[in-house]
């Protein structure tokens, strides 16, 4: 029986090294939040591997990190990746682990990516996810990897509008897609039903809803819910009418109190509040789009996003669920003026 393999079971995270962000006036803080990542991904024992186009440079840069914080016993934890992407955004475009119990081994499914509707140049990014299976694929010794699948043909659907739990539920953003794509539903609908048929996909939910406020993805899903543990869903919610996103937050709740009523598979739900001190504005005081649960996790740490007026109680729903990890804040307003977030530019997976 094949899983795809949840993120909070995972000892790797992959990042794409920000080169293409040197001459930003905010590059300092894009590189104190990659550094940031990777030394608690480190020190936690968790393996950090880095997409670069100068694996020589990147590894300079790890040596002394590792002298630094005296980490030198975690030197084989680090690991490069020699490619050229065009941008950071790899949970968008990166491939999914899945993993096959029966037969004990691995594959990845792919998507397809184009930008977010040809926003932004991508051709190397699209290239990506079939490019590093093979090479995963070919170089991993230890686990029996067996190919590279894509259950959604020629669709595009970005890893970061898409929730999956092990039971086989997949939810997304039907808005997103219909953005992002030419067909329109009865033929979207069309590919989840032949991925029912076809592959591990038990079931399937959508929300219909628009992005939050600087989100330029067309509303992808992990910045408005993530689901954990199997059947328990994390909202962003709020309670102050001076967010501006309270309407659509008001809107998210009710799709998913009527999407609880249609499926065993989600059993409770958990609203984390936002407020307007939970406000990002870049330099021309436009919002960008922070939201707590754009988090990291893995198989022992959780890493929030934060900004300069988050208080720690702002997470006091969501701290208690993860007794079981570490937890940690970090400042992400750096990557918010790209419009990402932690979860955005990262990938789980089991090295």
């Amino acid at each position: 029986m094949k899983k795809i393999i949840p993120d909070e079971n995972c000892n790797m995270i992959i990042l794409v090294w920000p080169f293409m962000y040197e001459q930003k006036p905010y590059w300092n803080q894009i590189i104190n939040t990659f550094k940031e990542m990777i030394l608690i991904l480190l020190e936690n024992k968790n393996h950090v591997l880095i997409v670069t186009n100068n694996p020589k440079e990147i590894n300079d840069k790890a040596n002394e990190i590792y002298k630094e914080n005296r980490l030198v016993d975690l030197k084989n934890n680090f690991h490069t990746f020699t490619y050229e992407c065009n941008d950071i955004w790899i949970r968008d475009y990166g491939p999914i682990q899945v993993q096959n119990n029966v037969r004990n081994e691995y594959n990845f499914y792919g998507y397809n990516f184009n930008g977010y509707g040809n926003k932004y140049v991508h051709e190397k990014d699209k290239s990506f996810a079939d490019y590093f299976s093979k090479y995963f694929i070919k170089y991993s010794k230890d686990i029996n990897y067996n190919l590279f699948e894509k259950p959604f043909d020629d669709l595009i659907i970005e890893g970061g509008n898409v929730q999956s739990n092990k039971n086989g539920l997949i939810i997304f953003n039907r808005k997103c897609l219909l953005k992002n794509n030419k067909e329109n539903w009865s033929s979207i609908k069309q590919y989840f039903d032949d991925a029912v048929k076809k592959y591990y996909i038990n079931d399937y939910l959508f929300f219909d809803l628009d992005p939050i406020t600087g989100d330029d993805t067309n509303g992808h899903l992990d910045n408005l819910i993530r689901i954990y543990n199997e059947n328990l869903v994390f909202y962003m919610s709020s309670n102050d009418i001076e967010h501006p996103d309270f309407y659509l937050l008001q809107e998210l709740k009710q799709q998913l109190e009527a999407l609880q009523k249609k499926t065993s598979n989600i059993k409770q739900i958990i609203p984390i509040n936002h407020t307007t001190d939970d406000i990002v504005l870049n330099q021309q005081s436009m919002m960008l789009p922070f939201s707590y649960l754009n988090f990291i996790i893995t198989n022992n740490v959780i890493i929030f996003p934060a900004n300069k007026n988050t208080k720690i109680e702002s997470l006091d729903k969501i701290l208690p669920f993860f007794n079981n990890k570490r937890n940690y804040l970090i400042n992400v307003e750096g990557l918010l003026n790209e419009l990402g977030g932690l979860h955005c530019c990262s990938l789980n997976i089991c090295y």
